[in-house]
């Protein structure tokens, strides 16, 4: 035996046990505390406290347990009074709240246009007036020999972009004119025509935040649909007909049971209960129009069908649907739940379903002609010469999108226009609700339970709970420091607690308090797995509002921390949860820091903001009632139509060289144009400034604080007054997929302080062509850069870090030492603001301001 093998037997170590003796300690130290695998905050922070998917679980069950259960009536008298009532009460308090009823008062206005000849049929173009100033296209079609008094069809649109053009919608309009029929065809909101922005149905979600429905731009466009066929001297009001497929098929079931004037109708893979769009989330939650506030606390989709009764209607569902709505789940539980109310009146007959084996979402000619049988054995006695269930062959009747398309008003509405000039003077000084009632505040029971063993990490001691209030929501909740610290701070981010850790050590060890970092619904750990924002909608709809239980989250939170807590929130979402909760509960939450907050709830309509991404933001009435603590404090730098207030730096004037254009309520720079910078005319020092961007492909741009003057134009190399460059700290805003400067380094892309640092976070999604965000703050050498509601930036103006970085640097056309220097020596000089132009295409708008101290 070797002597080493001697001696490292006589150390109880042989070559074998030195090979096996990890194999039997590595479970040991999986489990014993050791440094090199004690994880970081960040990592103590992001562990998981729930069970998988327990959120979406949570909101299934909250959301399709408070569906308004069918009405239990006996006999078809208390069902004809107690449809009515019912019929009121949605109108009343869904769809024409606000506004509405203003708006279903007035006048329909119809402009007759041209004619189209066709083969046995003609149309008629025309326009008319859904709401004043809201104007939509439309097509009557009219059997060529028309005499006497025929059956009217209203036929509704789905999500589909061709609008009224769609083929099939045609052949199925021809068909009926030619059939005999009268049949009118108006273009849905947001497709067609109407495709934009403005139109598109995530935005009627703005006029709720108003205090207005948006579902009533949907039902008055229908109903002003049938006023102008009754309206028609050859309309039969006995014969009233409406078929849809998808969105057309919703709008079929919505009109028809809220308007007794429709005989019979045909919905198409349209709808189903609000019990089983909480159950297959993924396919029919349905979007805005389809899930309006309330409306599922007062009567469900079930209830809807039943009051048709004892009216003729069949359903009609897709078997191999790839879109939603599918037949096998969705059309029975209709079917079923509404039969009893129509067998009320002996017509159970009267209800029926088809169902199509024909592939994909589809309104095709098996489709059609079941919907033509409907229509003969309902309206014509069944007789098939009078009007036949075979389809016209009509594939070379069909027109393209421009042969049907029709002028507009220049100055028509659409849904954003509508809500910018409803939201003027709001919030209401007095006489609205309170703001626990606007959110529908809860004060839930709190019970807690420790969720594992906590841990010590970087010196802070972490304990892991789960709070289960009201046994209807389970918060996973991280607290940290001495538990009976009495200065407590409970913390909440936009991109959930897992992202605080840097905000988590700052409080516990430099500022010495106890934290409570907690994700409510809908952040962080809390997050929906599926479809977040159409359970929020959901949620809205069975009498609840998203907002109002994050809110009451965080208040329940704070009388479990049995402290006066200060809720100290990052990014625009939380950020509103947390003043709200404050107002809900000011004992247990006496203080807020907000960081990345909105300026206002206008910001909401100003950056024109969609429910899909903030879905909290659009609480009905909130603006009609409450705005955010320190709304007044801020300043507009832009009034959207004029370019007031800005200036070069060379002169007192806005640049008229072709490289700046102020253009539908943004500030632009032309990349053909001059390369002028842009300066306001105010100077400041110590601010928060917030604004929406937009950059072209390809773009290169920027906003630039502290200017301390101007710098040479790299075109001519020198100082130039006709096209004035700003030196100065840059918010570098750029295309960092095709613009090559921003790949040099990370302290050149967007989000960076162009050329001194680098984001200190994860940026997130930028799409170019897209509007963003951004947010400066300066406060004396602190400064922050946010994007979208992230804090991308935090630097010390004074740090050695930055000061290094800019010492190194070659270029001269940059700020440099003295010029901190400067902003060290004299804290109270102030600076312009400057909007870079760098030769490419970018848009600004919603520029405001808010100075500090």
């Amino acid at each position: 035996m070797s002597r080493r093998s001697v001696r490292l037997r006589q150390e109880g170590l042989t070559y074998y046990s030195m090979k096996i003796l990890p194999l039997f300690l590595c479970p040991l130290f999986a489990v014993l505390p050791c440094a090199a695998q004690t994880p970081s905050l960040e990592e103590a922070m992001g562990r998981p406290i729930l069970a998988a998917n327990q959120p979406l679980v949570e909101v299934q069950v909250y959301t399709a347990s408070r569906v308004k259960s069918m009405p239990l009536v006996s006999s078809a008298q208390q069902w004809t009074q107690a449809k009515e009532e019912l019929r009121q009460r949605v109108l009343k308090e869904v769809v024409l709240r606000g506004e509405g009823r203003k708006w279903a008062d007035a006048k329909t206005r119809v402009e007759w246009l041209d004619v189209l000849p066709g083969r046995g049929y003609r149309i008629k173009r025309l326009r008319y007036e859904v709401i004043p100033g809201l104007w939509i296209p439309a097509l009557l079609y009219e059997p060529e020999k028309l005499s006497g008094k025929v059956p009217v069809i209203l036929n509704t649109n789905g999500h589909e972009g061709a609008g009224v053009a769609n083929d099939y919608i045609q052949i199925r309009c021809i068909n009926q004119a030619k059939k005999g029929a009268l049949a009118l065809n108006f273009e849905w909101l947001g497709m067609g025509q109407l495709k934009a922005d403005g139109f598109s149905h995530t935005r009627t979600n703005q006029l709720d935040l108003l205090g207005t429905s948006g579902v009533a731009l949907h039902y008055l466009s229908q109903k002003r649909g049938l006023d102008i066929l009754l309206g028609h001297p050859n309309a039969d009001p006995s014969r009233v007909a409406v078929t849809g497929l998808s969105g057309g098929g919703w709008q079929t079931i919505l009109i028809s049971s809220l308007d007794p004037r429709v005989t019979i109708a045909v919905p198409v893979a349209g709808y189903s209960s609000f019990v089983t769009r909480a159950q297959f989330p993924d396919q029919d939650l349905g979007d805005s129009e389809q899930t309006p506030v309330d409306l599922a606390s007062i009567a469900d989709y079930t209830t809807l069908t039943a009051m048709r009764a004892p009216k003729p209607t069949m359903i009609s569902n897709n078997a191999y649907d790839n879109c939603c709505f599918r037949g096998d789940y969705a059309n029975a539980p209709l079917i079923w739940a509404a039969r009893p109310y129509y067998e009320l009146y002996r017509a159970g007959e009267k209800l029926s379903a088809h169902i199509n084996f024909d592939a994909g979402h589809n309104y095709g000619q098996e489709n059609r002609e079941a919907f033509y049988r409907f229509v003969r054995d309902n309206f014509y006695g069944g007789h098939e010469a009078a009007f036949s269930e075979k389809e016209i062959p009509s594939e070379g009747d069909v027109r393209t999108p421009e042969e049907l398309r029709m002028e507009l008003p220049a100055d028509n509405l659409d849904i954003h226009k509508l809500a910018l000039r409803l939201s003027e003077g709001l919030p209401r000084k007095a006489g609205g609700p309170g703001l626990a009632e606007v959110v529908k505040a809860h004060t839930y029971r709190v019970s807690a339970t420790e969720a594992g063993p906590g841990q010590e990490v970087e010196g802070i001691r972490l304990r892991y709970w789960r709070l289960r209030l009201d046994n209807d929501w389970t918060l996973p909740v991280i607290e940290m420091g001495d538990s009976a610290n009495p200065k407590v701070t409970l913390l909440i981010g936009d991109q959930g607690r897992g992202a605080l850790a840097g905000e988590a050590r700052r409080l516990v060890k430099q500022e010495g308090r106890r934290v409570i970092a907690v994700d409510p619904f809908y952040s962080g750990e809390s997050k929906i797995a599926k479809r977040d924002w159409l359970f929020a909608l959901l949620v809205s709809s069975v009498g609840d509002r998203p907002l109002g239980i994050q809110a009451s989250q965080i208040a329940a939170v704070a009388r479990w921390a049995k402290a006066a807590v200060t809720v100290e929130s990052f990014g625009p979402r939380t950020s509103l949860i947390a003043a709200v909760a404050a107002v809900l509960e000011p004992k247990a939450i006496p203080a807020t820091k907000l960081h990345g907050a909105l300026s206002s709830l206008h910001d909401v309509l100003r950056s024109d903001m969609t429910v899909d991404k903030f879905p909290e933001f659009f609480t009905f009435g909130l603006l009609a009632a409450w705005d955010l603590p320190g709304a007044n404090q801020w300043q507009s730098l832009f009034d959207g139509k004029t370019s007031a207030g800005w200036r070069t730096l060379a002169r007192p004037q806005f640049p008229t060289n072709g490289g700046w254009s102020v253009e539908e309520g943004s500030i632009r720079s032309l990349a053909k144009g001059k390369r002028a910078d842009i300066s306001t005319e105010r100077s400041f020092r110590n601010f928060e400034l917030m604004f929406d961007w937009k950059l072209a492909k390809g773009t290169n741009s920027g906003v630039k604080y502290l200017v301390f003057g101007m710098r040479p134009n790299p075109e001519v190399g020198r100082i130039d007054p006709e096209v004035p460059k700003a030196l100065g700290l840059e918010l570098q805003l750029i295309d960092d997929e095709r613009v090559a400067d921003a790949k040099v380094e990370p302290s050149h892309g967007t989000g960076a302080l162009y050329l001194f640092a680098a984001p200190t976070a994860k940026l997130p999604p930028l799409q170019i062509e897209e509007w963003h965000t951004a947010r400066i703050l300066v406060q004396g050498s602190h400064v922050e850069h946010w994007l979208d509601g992230v804090k991308v930036l935090d630097v010390n103006l004074e740090s050695e870090a930055l000061r290094k970085m800019m010492a190194a640097q070659e270029r001269e056309d940059i700020p440099k030492l003295k010029n901190l220097d400067e902003l060290k020596a004299d804290a109270l000089k102030k600076y312009p603001l400057v909007i870079t132009h760098h030769g490419g295409d970018a848009w600004y708008r919603n520029i405001r301001i808010r100075e500090l101290e």
